[in-house]
């Protein structure tokens, strides 16, 4: 986190294993060969992390700097549980 710039959040990269599906007509080789989980990275803000998971916010609001948004910190959000994620770097 960088405090000189006045962030109360920290960023970071989340890896994590996740479900994928497709529309259209697919032969059963084809289904073999994309019977596995599909590897997303996603960078955000942490809003939490621990054994349950972690939440990533996108954009983020500092109410210090933008008084007119003191209502929402974060827009758009997301949760990633805890036995789906490869890694996480975080960006300090």
């Amino acid at each position: 986190m960088r405090e000189e710039e006045g962030l109360k959040y920290r960023r970071a990269t989340v890896w994590w294993h996740d479900a994928h599906s497709g529309d259209g007509l697919k032969d059963a080789a084809t289904v073999v060969k994309e019977h596995r989980p599909m590897l997303v990275a996603r960078i955000g803000w942490v809003v939490q992390d621990d054994d349950a998971g972690i939440s990533l916010g996108w954009e983020y609001n500092d109410p210090a700097q933008n008084p007119h948004v003191s209502v929402y910190d974060f827009r758009a959000t997301m949760f990633i549980p805890r036995g789906m994620i490869v890694r996480v770097e975080y960006h300090d």
